[in-house]
């Protein structure tokens, strides 16, 4: 093709679907260069997976999900389809036969569909997982508390319990919450404590899918690192959960807030289950690379990120004007933090916090995150070369730096 990176393809496409219809233009708020990266590695995945069909069906679910806040209707789909098959044709000219045009012309029909059917299907769940949760933590209203009979299958089940008086009771999830814990006997189960710390954030993400990924991901780490082995039975914590909210929500509470909140806790375990125990892996990996780093090599890991920055990104040399010693330091920072982020993941948020306030204040521009991050990335792969476990750390390093 006429591309040199898989992004300028995808940048294309956006480039002629701007030009079928322009009004398409308000719909994607963020930066183009992102907006293309997402688009390819989509339809990389989709193709690949042709012959995974349930592969298939959870990535476009997964797509559908984060698209649910756009009005999407089936003429957007039909503009997006023609420009992409547009574009095929114009790059592959005597390649692209009939039977290529159908096959994109299905996978492309089944991918719109499943769009527009996961934003009818996800639209009811958001709506009321965003008002259950404000009403479950509104402790302004008296009447809404029913405590139901909870039956007793913890850990601690046998245990002599000490249940507060109905005065005591609390009235917003957190407590509620961990009042049901230990009236459930799972009060032993310290890593579900750790989960509530962390379910505030996954609700208020629930309407932003990458937002909620990078949540999911950010407590798969910390839950690594809880003491024991074996798999967590994440069935604890649904089962507290909605014992607290059918508590806190009485009078609005039916079966499609029952099937509400199972679906958005099936959700995060399953984001969960694919990513508990690895991270571990990953500081192991990581780590003892980054050790054996000289300091001829970390030179040229400094030097040749911000030249490969600047090459994916020109105008981010007008926002890096600091001197040299400070350039460095941020590079050092960014290798610290990659295994940082594996050992306590909090302490990273707390860190990278008010360092994004900043740059809030800075007027930094949030699009060059992404290609700083990629540089990041590109250049250590290179010093990587012929490491006997180069694919390994390749992959520890990109994945806590995407978080």
């Amino acid at each position: 093709t006429n591309f040199d990176r898989p992004e300028a393809a995808g940048d294309m496409v956006y480039e002629v679907l701007f030009e079928i219809a322009p009004y398409l233009r308000s719909l994607f708020v963020s930066p183009r260069v992102v907006i293309a990266s997402r688009f390819i590695k989509f339809i990389g995945s989709a193709v690949a997976m042709l012959d995974a069909p349930a592969e298939l069906k959870r990535v476009v679910q997964t797509l559908g999900f984060r698209h649910t806040h756009i009005q999407l209707s089936i003429d957007h789909c039909e503009n997006f389809r023609e420009a992409l098959l547009g574009l095929l044709a114009g790059e592959l000219q005597n390649k692209w036969t009939q039977r290529a045009e159908n096959g994109w012309r299905e996978l492309l029909n089944h991918i719109s569909g499943a769009l527009i059917y996961c934003r009818r299907q996800f639209a009811d769940k958001l709506r009321i997982i965003k008002t259950s949760w404000e009403i479950a933590n509104s402790p302004d209203t008296p009447d809404k508390l029913i405590v139901e009979e909870i039956p007793l299958d913890g850990d601690d089940a046998e245990a002599n319990v000490d249940v507060p008086g109905l005065d005591e009771v609390p009235r917003t999830f957190h407590g509620m919450f961990r009042f049901n814990a230990t009236v459930m006997g799972y009060a032993s189960q310290v890593w579900i404590f750790e989960v509530l710390e962390y379910f505030e954030n996954l609700v208020k993400s629930v309407d932003d899918a990458v937002r909620l990924h990078t949540e999911t991901q950010t407590l798969a780490v910390s839950l690594s690192r809880r003491p024991g082995k074996g798999d967590v039975p994440f069935d604890y914590f649904k089962s507290v959960m909605m014992a607290s909210f059918r508590s806190l929500v009485p009078k609005e509470w039916d079966s499609e807030h029952e099937n509400a909140w199972l679906w958005f806790w099936k959700l995060i375990e399953s984001g969960l289950k694919d990513v508990v125990g690895k991270p571990l892996v990953y500081e192991a990996t990581l780590s003892t690379f980054l050790q054996t780093l000289d300091e001829v090599t970390i030179l040229k890991l400094r030097k040749d990120i911000y030249a490969r920055f600047f090459a994916l990104a020109p105008h981010g040399q007008n926002y890096f004007k600091q001197s040299t010693t400070r350039l460095h330091f941020i590079v050092d920072k960014v290798l610290e933090l990659s295994t940082l982020m594996y050992r306590s993941p909090k302490r990273v948020v707390e860190e990278m916090s008010p360092l994004g306030l900043r740059h809030v204040g800075y007027g930094i521009p949030t699009d060059l995150f992404r290609p700083f991050v990629r540089a990041c990335n590109e250049v250590l792969l290179e010093v990587l070369g012929g490491h006997h476990d180069a694919a390994a750390v390749s992959q520890a390093f990109r994945w806590s730096t995407d978080l």
